[in-house]
């Protein structure tokens, strides 16, 4: 089992790249890009914003997780994504940056099947390592 977290991506080209935050204040100023609806991850933030006291400045409104990192390797916005994305984003497009109050969406994950089903589909048997390579379990 291991665990999957979140960073915040930020466009490379962006002012807030370059600062070292110490807490979500200088998010003020930061466009973001974030999940559509009042889900638990958008419900969550939106509790750790008001009790850091900084503003959530919500440009974009998106169905999946996939869709905010896309925005964001457009250079307009930054999102908070979890940390697998570092593998498309970061040093491409983006700088990620790991907020200690983002450690509340940590989740664990692990990969569970039976000997019948990986026989019949050998691919099964790599997936429990891969995803241990892409998530650095």
């Amino acid at each position: 089992m291991g665990v999957m977290g979140y960073a915040l991506f930020i466009p490379k080209n962006h002012p807030a790249a370059l600062q070292n935050p110490a807490d979500g204040k200088w998010l003020d100023n930061v466009l973001l890009a974030t999940l559509e609806g009042e889900g638990s991850f958008r419900s969550d933030l939106a509790e750790i914003a008001r009790k850091q006291k900084f503003r959530l400045n919500i440009q974009v409104e998106c169905s999946s997780f996939p869709l905010a990192a896309r925005a964001v390797s457009r250079g307009d916005v930054a999102a908070i994504l979890p940390a697998i994305a570092a593998i498309e984003l970061a040093g491409l497009v983006a700088v990620e940056v790991k907020l200690g109050f983002l450690r509340q969406f940590d989740r664990k994950m692990c990969v569970a099947t039976n000997p019948r089903r990986v026989r019949l589909r050998p691919i099964l048997d790599q997936i429990g390592t891969t995803m241990a390579k892409l998530c650095q379990f």
